[in-house]
């Protein structure tokens, strides 16, 4: 070979290192100027909503979301998520990643957020008369497909197979139509409850804001918190929902991550409430061993979680026979969406204080009632409050917290 093509091929080389080097030198998720903050998506506007499902539908279409789906799955991971003390920490980082992966498909991407369902604002139309079920009160479930129009078809999704009843259908409008799961040719739907049924299906009462205030206000321990969050309006809208909802699958459908990023919230209302202010930040100390904060409780396979414990967050390696953490392996095609996050279990105490991946939320009525009064909320009218000038002026600014922004309610906002 000549000296100039043997160049040639060192050049290449040297290129594609380099394009290798950059990809997972730089942080995923953190090129938009403004900070994250996570609104309801009745509060998106067409054109937010257009671009999250455009974004979801994309990540469908290139097998990024089914494999978040997979780390749901996996056994290890799902003991550790779930039923534990660590299951708000544990979805807060997944949530995390899901949104960076989102904002890495495409530059008019990049400043996407996760929308949250607000159950609490769907609840109080429900007893306000303008809704009768949890479909009719939620329009984030018609404008991902809805329940209507689809087959009669069996979802296969990592082992398991969600099987065709007289209550589901497999949904396959609108971002339903993108998912493919494990089936023999791209199943182009997602199963959900029959609309006859889910508009039959009333909010479950502990999705009200009178439950989730005691879900959220009856426990000063972080583990007593999580248990009664998880038990209560996150098992209920799970098993409201039905079909894949009800399965470790559940990431399937893109609402397990808004219901999710409500959960997420709610545990920003606890920790600003047990502080006692929102701007306060804790010690690395505080979050290891304050048990508002941090309550240990038994590992499934024996042993006690510690806020120092790494996060298992599994799937498969290219392998295809080990799993691997998607934070710690370079060749799985989620790490570069978790390799910059933190990866310990006390790192997630306070969404705030997560460096360049640190959030807040917008929100009204009853969370903002939450929020801001605490345990006060109780007694007071949602709609009536207001965010105060000086907390939400101070929350612009960069080099304060970032808080959470407070938007006026509306008359279906009622505690």
């Amino acid at each position: 070979m000549s000296s100039s093509g043997a160049f040639t091929l060192r050049l290449v080389a040297l290129l594609l290192y380099l394009g290798h080097f950059l990809v997972h030198a730089q942080q995923v998720g953190t090129s938009c100027s403004q900070p994250r903050i996570r609104k309801s998506w009745d509060s998106f506007t067409d054109a937010e909503k257009a671009l999250y499902t455009e974004a979801v539908g994309v990540a469908m279409d290139q097998g990024f979301h089914q494999k978040f789906v997979q780390i749901h799955t996996e056994k290890v991971t799902g003991l550790e998520a779930h039923q534990t003390c660590v299951f708000i920490y544990w979805h807060r980082m997944l949530l995390l990643g899901y949104e960076n992966m989102l904002r890495s498909l495409d530059p008019s991407y990049q400043c996407i957020t996760l929308p949250y369902w607000d159950h609490l604002s769907a609840s109080a139309r429900q007893a306000s008369n303008n809704c009768a079920s949890i479909e009719g009160c939620s329009p984030i479930i018609s404008d991902f497909g809805g329940t209507t129009t689809g087959l009669s078809k069996t979802l296969s999704v990592y082992g398991t197979s969600i099987a065709s009843s007289s209550r589901t259908i497999c949904v396959n409008q609108g971002l339903a139509y993108r998912f493919c799961g494990n089936n023999t040719g791209c199943a182009h739907c997602i199963t959900r409850t029959r609309s006859k049924f889910l508009t039959a299906t009333t909010y479950p009462t502990e999705a009200s804001f009178g439950s989730v205030y005691q879900q959220v206000f009856t426990y000063s321990d972080s583990g007593s918190f999580t248990l009664a969050v998880e038990r209560g309006v996150h098992n209920a809208i799970h098993n409201a929902m039905g079909g894949v909802m009800v399965y470790f699958q559940a990431p399937v459908d893109p609402v397990f991550y808004s219901h999710h990023t409500l959960i997420d919230l709610l545990q920003t209302i606890y920790l600003k409430c047990q502080n006692g202010d929102g701007r306060l930040f804790l010690s690395s100390e505080a979050k290891r061993s304050d048990p508002r904060f941090w309550t240990s409780c038994a590992r499934s396979g024996g042993g006690n979680f510690s806020g120092s414990d790494n996060i298992t967050m599994r799937a498969l390696a290219n392998d295809g026979k080990t799993n691997v953490n998607v934070w710690q392996d370079p060749n799985n095609i989620l790490y570069p969406f978790f390799k910059d996050l933190p990866y310990k279990y006390s790192d997630y105490v306070d969404a705030k204080d997560l460096g360049n991946y640190s959030y807040t939320y917008n929100i009204s009525g009853g969370l903002a009632n939450m929020y801001e009064n605490c345990n006060d909320s109780n007694t007071l009218t949602a709609v009536s409050l207001l965010a105060d000038e000086k907390l939400a002026a101070t929350a612009k600014k960069t080099k304060n917290p970032l808080l959470p922004t407070i938007s006026d309610g509306t008359e279906d906002d009622d505690s």
